[in-house]
């Protein structure tokens, strides 16, 4: 993190996080994650990885997708939205 302070959410945990923390991921852990602005101002952060094909990224409040195979955003259903 750069600045700000937020909420880690991984998986059904939830982690504070703040400027200069530092988060890694390995390849064996599965469990979908995010970053949740807690703060009162931005928080900002760097994200890097592999980019794999079979990746997926949900933005449910945007009605959105991201597919990795594809480059670009999908969008998807509410009801599909709602079951998540």
């Amino acid at each position: 993190m750069f600045s700000g302070e937020g909420m880690l959410l991984h998986g059904d945990c939830r982690f504070a996080v703040r400027a200069m923390d530092c988060v890694l991921y390995l390849p064996t852990d599965g469990a979908a994650h995010c970053f949740e602005n807690t703060g009162q101002y931005d928080l900002i952060i760097a994200a890097f990885g592999d980019r794999l094909v079979h990746e997926i990224c949900l933005y449910p409040e945007k009605g959105l997708a991201f597919v990795e195979r594809f480059g670009g955003d999908v969008p998807i259903s509410s009801d599909l939205i709602r079951d998540l």
